[in-house]
């Protein structure tokens, strides 16, 4: 049960790692959003017409693009619902 449970874990980092890729780095949209500054803890997003989603963590955490990432992924993720 653990290998599989690991192997989930895996696939769900090599599919953040790719949403990171492509949405914060690439700047492909993300359901109409554009990221339009990455970096020093901070992440933003853009759409004409709506206020910016933002997400800040500090230079200091570890792994603050991917915090600030699925912070800003759920806040857009709840606006289109």
């Amino acid at each position: 049960m653990s290998s599989s449970f690991e192997e989930i874990i895996v696939k769900r980092d090599i599919e953040i790692n790719e949403e990171i890729k492509n949405h914060v780095i690439r700047n492909d949209s993300y359901m109409g959003w554009i990221s339009t500054f990455v970096g020093d803890g901070r992440l933003v997003f853009s759409k004409r017409g709506e206020e910016d989603i933002k997400a800040y963590r500090g230079r200091e955490v570890e792994d603050w693009l991917l915090e600030t990432w699925l912070e800003c992924k759920f806040k857009i993720d709840k606006s289109t619902q």
